[in-house]
Formats: C-alpha cells, sequence, structure tokens
C-alpha cells in the first residue's frame, strides 16, 4: 500500500519545485526505471513545477507510482487554480509564455511523457497529467485507462461508486449496488455488466468513480462537461482540487473505458 500512495507537493516557491524533483526523482529509482529516465523524471517535474510558479501564481504537484503488467512507471499531475488558457494547442508550442519566460514548459514536459494530456478553463485552472513508464511497460494497452488519488485513506471507510455513462452525446449518472464494484486497487472495471444499462445498446464513454465519501452525492459532471472527453487521471485531479477534504486524507479512484480526446496526448515513445 505505501508505493500506492501519493506524494502532495504544494509549489509555491523554487525551494519546492527541487524538493518535489527529489521525491519524484526517488520515487522512480524504488520503481527501478532505467537511468536515462530519471534524467526524464527530474527534468518533467522541474517543468511543471516551474509552469506553476511562474504562469499559475502556485499549486500542487501529485507523484505517484504506476504498475501495469507488472511493470512500474510515475506519473505527476500538476493542479492549479490560475488563470487557465484560452489557446491549449498554442501553449504547448515551444516559445510561446504569457510570463515573459523561455516557454519551454509544456512543450518539454508533453514531449518527454509517455502519456500527456491536460484540461484548462480560463479563470479556474488547468490540470497537467504526465507519465513516464519503465521501457517496455506499454507494450500492451489496458482495456481501460484510470487515474487515483490516495493520500492516506482510511482502509475502513466504506467506498462509494458512481457510473457515467455516454450514448449518442447524452450522459446518465448511476449509482451501482456495492456488490458489483471492484476493489479500490483492482485493476478491474465491472466485476459484471451493470444491469441497469445492460439493453440500452453500447455506450460511447463510461467512467466509474470510486471514493471514499469526501465526493458530494449531487456533484454533477455536467458542471464540467469537457472534462469527460480527457483521460481519467485528468478528471481525478480536477476532482481533488475542488472538492478535496481540508484533512487531506482521501480515497478516489477513476475509471473509464472508450476512447478518450487525444489531441493533446504525446506519442509513446517506446513501442515494442
Amino acid at each position: 500500500m505505501p508505493d500506492r500512495l501519493t506524494r502532495v507537493c504544494p509549489i509555491q516557491a523554487p525551494q519546492q519545485i527541487r524538493a518535489a524533483r527529489r521525491q519524484a526523482v526517488d520515487l522512480a529509482t524504488a520503481l527501478g526505471l532505467e537511468a536515462e529516465l530519471l534524467d526524464l523524471v527530474a527534468l518533467l517535474t522541474g517543468e511543471l513545477g516551474s509552469n506553476l510558479v511562474s504562469h499559475a501564481q502556485g499549486g500542487e504537484l501529485l507523484i505517484r507510482a504506476l504498475h501495469q503488467d507488472g511493470r512500474p512507471g510515475l506519473e505527476v499531475l500538476s493542479v492549479d487554480r490560475g488563470p487557465g488558457m484560452h489557446n491549449v494547442l498554442l501553449c504547448l508550442q515551444d516559445g510561446f509564455s504569457t510570463a515573459g519566460t523561455l516557454g519551454t514548459g509544456l512543450g518539454v514536459a508533453r514531449r518527454i511523457s509517455d502519456e500527456f494530456d491536460l484540461y484548462s478553463v480560463p479563470g479556474q485552472g488547468t490540470v497537467v497529467m504526465s507519465r513516464i513508464w519503465k521501457k517496455g511497460a506499454l507494450s500492451r494497452k489496458a482495456a481501460f485507462d484510470s487515474g487515483s488519488i490516495l493520500t492516506d485513506p482510511n482502509p475502513q471507510t466504506p467506498m462509494r461508486g458512481r457510473i457515467l455513462t455516454r450514448r449518442d452525446d447524452e450522459w446518465t449518472l448511476s449509482w451501482p449496488e456495492p456488490r458489483l464494484l471492484p476493489g479500490l486497487l483492482e485493476d478491474a472495471f465491472f466485476p459484471k455488466p451493470d444491469p441497469a444499462h445492460s439493453t440500452a445498446g453500447a455506450a460511447d464513454r463510461q467512467f466509474l468513480i470510486l471514493e471514499d465519501g469526501f465526493l458530494d452525492p449531487t456533484w454533477d459532471a455536467q458542471v464540467c462537461p469537457e472534462v469527460l472527453t480527457r483521460h481519467p487521471a485528468v478528471l481525478a485531479g480536477l476532482l481533488y482540487r475542488e472538492h478535496a477534504p481540508s484533512h487531506g486524507r482521501m480515497a478516489l479512484r477513476v475509471l473509464a473505458r472508450g476512447v478518450w480526446n487525444r489531441l493533446t496526448s504525446a506519442p509513446r515513445r517506446y513501442a515494442t
């Protein structure tokens, strides 16, 4: 369980970037990532942290270990409540800057990532997801994508689940019975088909949100529908930013089946 916990690194000043970079490199080293990838992890963490200080008036870096088919990787989520971006693709170009810097941060982060995605709303802030995998770890595509944020969760707290389903550009919300839900860390979407939608035809996209009660039951994804086109780790980052409890202890996992919008995603570097 300890290697599944998310390292939360507040970023308001350059010295905090250095501390976050050390945490990321130490975790990547413990996971056994190749030596050349450790340099990329340091560069990635530094660029995302600098972006928070220069452009977003601060934020947080959430760092966690990844596991796929027994092979490890590292994820960095950058979360802020800054000015956001009016043109995401322009901000990803090298040389573009709104703060008088060289304008290389997000472009570099995207280029060195195996997986990359972001969600930004002008005036509300940005969530950036970047992943670096051990070589060969992406050789087999998973049946679903997932994102998790675990910060000292209480294993005795019962988990709740809700399912968001899109069919024909319409989203519906359902609450499956607890017995149908996978465990928080299980690599499964549903143990069996959701009976509430089994006769409605194939879903275009489906999210399963598992959480330990911190998320208001009345939360409606329609307040931010565009995030449902992003990677589920980005949705997890948004839920953390908007709803994380003040005591800091929470458990959240977001799983998704269906194609996510790869408009801003980077090519995977390690084809096998």
